[in-house]
């Protein structure tokens, strides 16, 4: 059983996410609801990195410092993983989600 959470405590624990991550990666949307908006714009005020990745106008278009691909956010997840998956060292099921672990030699950084 999954847990409940209130729509504070969704809430709270995005901006939190937002507050500790190191950049932002949009795949797929024009973010035209406030709440996905929203944490592009917290991203963008406490200076972290966005990049969007989708086809068409995103209501982020306009922030300065927003990085834009216009392209099926699909197709470069795909190339991505399987670049990404040369590199895999472990793959074990947890659930019913596979879990992938990655290791980079500096190198590849």
């Amino acid at each position: 059983m999954s847990p409940s959470f209130s729509p504070f405590q969704r809430l709270t624990l995005r901006l939190d996410l937002i507050t500790n991550c190191s950049r932002l990666l949009v795949l797929g949307t024009s973010l035209a609801t406030y709440s996905a908006f929203r944490l592009v714009k917290q991203a963008r005020e406490q200076g972290k990195e966005v990049l969007i990745i989708s086809l068409g106008p995103s209501r982020a278009d306009p922030l300065e410092g927003v990085e834009k691909m216009e392209r099926k956010a699909g197709d470069v997840l795909r190339v991505f993983l399987d670049e990404t998956l040369k590199y895999v060292d472990m793959s074990f099921r947890c659930g019913n989600e596979y879990v992938l672990m990655i290791e980079q030699t500096r190198d590849q950084r």
